[in-house]
């Protein structure tokens, strides 16, 4: 205790000053007498109170409230390698309960922190910041290691208090006293801001409700003549358009306002009304009031020479009000309202106050994910792929697909996919007897699987649970699904086909809010034939070449010629392949012998261009082995073929292309039947057009 003196030799202010410390003193000492602190220890891991009685049930992610989440924080912020924030609302002590972006950063550290436990068995090297079943069981079993346990109350010896200092509000805090007395640690003389001017990025920003810490103005200067210490920053902010009955004041906008000098933050105010005082700065602003934030005591050095550049940054209500979205904002820093001191103790201001650094963004509401589900038709069209009537074969892709989350990230957590399948008599084909092991791919990793085929005759699907994948923002991620082909039996007959389906309807996919959504699109895979002795046959390349043109090298010549060659490449799976050497057009009498069959185009006249001319060569570069007009491969063995069809224009120009449509082939000699390759994607199995023209 303090001895109180006379009161006849003290002013009324100094025994003023001694009662408000004497209440101070007494306020700390009841506190201490009243305070226990409530922990639960195991091993070295302190569980907070908070926690007493959760369990973690439910998966969480952006958007979720609950004492669960206050919970969650508060484990977080326990290791200084997960901790949410060091000061602020989710700092130590300042937990709540609602899920945002500084959480979901928080659990990223968790899960890769504990990632053996919770990403390696899901085929994960990062964090996702949702947690699932796997985090979840991980938060669990900390809560599970011990009890909540009161601890002994602990005293501390009342320190000696500060000499009294009546508080500094209100307006106070802009008026305080500019001491010129000569700054210690700065060089220099007597200093001066020079290049002060306006940031072109941020600019215009469009600030959705939560977001954390957006730079909404920038400014650069430069110091000259001394090095400079920022002392004090006056930002005024005014609402310039909204929604009718929106709020002109910013705390119905803003949870705080913050600085950052380059990256570093220097300095955030919460928003609170306390924190704002309203102005007229003179200038016409419009028809809303302007409110101004001071941050003062802020030494910061800019060394005599260096360019700064510094940002005003705001951080957003998780949950404005519908009428306060759209809401349009000025922010502005005056030439006068930074204020720097230098190395002889001058206050130094920006050259001008004509220069005031002004910006605008919007408040805008929480922008939510859609994911679109698309395919190339070109990749997944129809095909022949080998089995084998002792072995299954392994790794086969049957399906490839592309998902993309637009204006937020998402998660896939389920995926369900339809398959579908023919024997060569038309009848439905048993997939279960077809297919097994089903995976799902993504950059060559797994994802998935291997899942078994489900459903019964004429109605199979697979499905991948708990996927838990996340969708980044804007950015297409593709998908690949493998499948064991099982061995042909009677179940299963060679020239059997499968096919898989997906539609948005069969993905279960959850925005950044957390909820359910419907994703829109589809992926419709080809037909895939299956043969225990087959080819594969590869396009390589596709050309045009205008062989005759009208004009004074063909006098003579009553219309332009054209050569038109498709170049491809055929392998022996399982067997010698023999392909007869004959060539045909679609369109003649028969084709039913010939080993290569194409389609001649044109925009017009394509009959009368056959009549003016067409001729057409099948031929093979690589000079694969001949046998009695046939084409001999052995198994195995790759050769290189090309098709050339000449043609020669109409009565009038015409756009004219050639496109592949049939390989005829056999195993043997002696065989009497020719079997059909005619899988060729008609937008990849084509040449350029040419166009003819005719005198």
């Amino acid at each position: 205790l303090v001895a109180v003196g006379s009161a006849n030799a003290q002013t009324v202010e100094e025994l003023q000053a001694q009662i408000a410390q004497l209440q101070a003193m007494i306020a700390q000492l009841t506190s201490q007498l009243g305070t226990t602190t409530t922990t639960t220890t195991t091993g070295t891991t302190s569980i907070p109170a908070v926690c007493s009685g959760i369990t973690f049930t439910r998966n969480l992610t952006i958007g979720s409230r609950g004492a669960d989440v206050k919970c969650l924080q508060a484990l977080l912020n326990q290791d200084p390698a997960t901790q949410l924030a060091a000061t602020g609302a989710g700092s130590p002590g300042q937990e709540t309960d609602y899920f945002g972006p500084i959480t979901k950063a928080a659990v990223i550290k968790f899960q890769e922190k504990y990632a053996s436990e919770i990403l390696t068995p899901l085929g994960l090297t990062k964090g996702t910041g949702y947690v699932g079943n796997a985090t979840i069981a991980k938060l669990n079993s900390i809560l599970s290691s011990a009890s909540v346990v009161p601890t002994t109350p602990t005293y501390t010896p009342t320190p000696t208090p500060e000499p009294y200092t009546p508080p500094v509000t209100g307006e106070e805090e802009e008026e305080e006293e500019e001491e010129e007395e000569e700054e210690k640690g700065l060089s220099g003389g007597e200093g001066d801001i020079t290049n002060w001017k306006k940031l072109g990025d941020p600019s215009n920003e469009e600030v959705e409700e939560g977001d954390s810490n957006h730079k909404v103005l920038g400014v650069s200067f430069k110091a000259d003549g001394s090095d400079l210490k920022l002392n004090r920053v006056k930002v005024y902010f005014s609402k310039e358009s909204g929604k009718d009955g929106s709020y002109y004041r910013p705390w119905q906008y803003f949870e705080k306002v913050s600085l950052y000098l380059g990256d570093k933050k220097i300095a955030e105010k919460n928003a609170n009304q306390d924190n704002w005082a309203q102005y007229d700065d003179g200038d016409d602003d419009g028809d809303f009031k302007d409110y101004a934030m001071t941050f003062t005591g802020l030494n910061e050095i800019i060394e005599e020479g260096d360019k700064a550049e510094l940002y005003v940054a705001v951080t957003v209500k998780d949950d404005l009000d519908s009428k306060n979205e759209d809401t349009v904002w000025n922010v502005w820093i005056p030439a006068n309202g930074i204020r720097f001191t230098d190395a002889v103790g001058l206050n130094v201001y920006a050259p001008d106050k004509d220069t005031d650094a002004t910006e605008t963004f919007k408040t805008t509401s929480f922008t939510l994910a859609e994911v679109t589900l698309s395919y190339d038709s070109n990749v997944n069209g129809n095909r022949m792929v080998e089995g084998d009537k002792n072995n299954s074969t392994s790794n086969v892709e049957v399906l490839r697909f592309t998902l993309e989350a637009e204006d937020n990230e998402a998660l896939l957590k389920d995926l369900t996919i339809k398959i579908e399948g023919k024997k060569p008599n038309n009848d439905n084909l048993d997939i279960s007897k077809a297919v097994s092991n089903v995976k799902l791919y993504r950059d060559d990793e797994q994802k998935g699987g291997p899942e078994s085929v489900e459903g019964s005759l004429g109605d199979y699907y697979v499905t991948f649970k708990d996927l838990d994948l996340t969708l980044p923002e804007d950015e297409e991620l593709e998908f690949v699904v493998k499948v064991q082909i099982n061995s042909l039996s009677t179940d299963f007959p060679e020239g059997s086909y499968i096919k898989f389906t997906i539609n948005g309807n069969d993905l279960l996919v959850e925005n950044n809010a957390g909820d359910t959504i419907k994703v829109d699109g589809e992926a419709v895979g080809g037909e895939i034939y299956v043969y225990d002795k087959a080819i594969d046959v590869k396009f390589n390349t596709a050309k045009i070449e205008r062989t005759l043109a009208i004009g004074p090298q063909d006098p003579a010549g009553a219309a332009e010629q054209g050569a038109f060659t498709i170049e491809f490449t055929v392998k022996a799976l399982d067997s010698t392949v023999y392909i007869p050497m004959t060539v045909a057009e679609i369109n003649s009498e028969s084709t039913s012998t010939v080993g290569i069959v194409y389609d001649l185009r044109a925009t017009a006249n394509e009959d009368k261009i056959e009549d003016a001319g067409l001729n057409a060569i099948f031929d093979s570069p690589s000079r694969a082995a001949e046998e009695s007009g046939f084409y001999k491969i052995n198994q195995g063995k790759t050769e290189t073929f090309t098709l050339t069809v000449d043609a020669s224009g109409a009565v009038s120009t015409s756009s004219v292309w050639v496109v592949l449509k049939n390989l005829r082939w056999k195993e043997k000699l002696s065989d009497t039947k020719l079997n059909d390759y005619s899988f060729f994607n008609e937008n990849e199995w084509r040449t350029p057009r040419l166009t003819l023209k005719v005198k």
